[in-house]
C-alpha cells in the first residue's frame, strides 16, 4: 500500500541512518572525526 511504500523510501533514503547517527553524536558516543558511509542498492523496478 501507499504507506508501506513511503516508509520504505524513508528507510532506504537514509532517514533512519541519519537519525541514528545524530543520536549517537548527541550522546557523545562517536569518535572525533568519525566517518560513516551509507551504501545504496539500485536494482530493477519492483513489479
Amino acid at each position: 500500500n501507499e504507506d508501506e511504500a513511503m516508509q520504505t523510501v524513508k528507510v532506504m533514503g537514509g532517514e533512519d541512518w541519519e537519525r541514528w547517527i545524530d543520536q549517537l553524536s548527541d550522546a557523545n558516543l562517536l569518535a572525533e572525526n568519525c566517518l560513516t558511509l551509507a551504501y545504496s542498492y539500485v536494482g530493477p523496478e519492483v513489479s
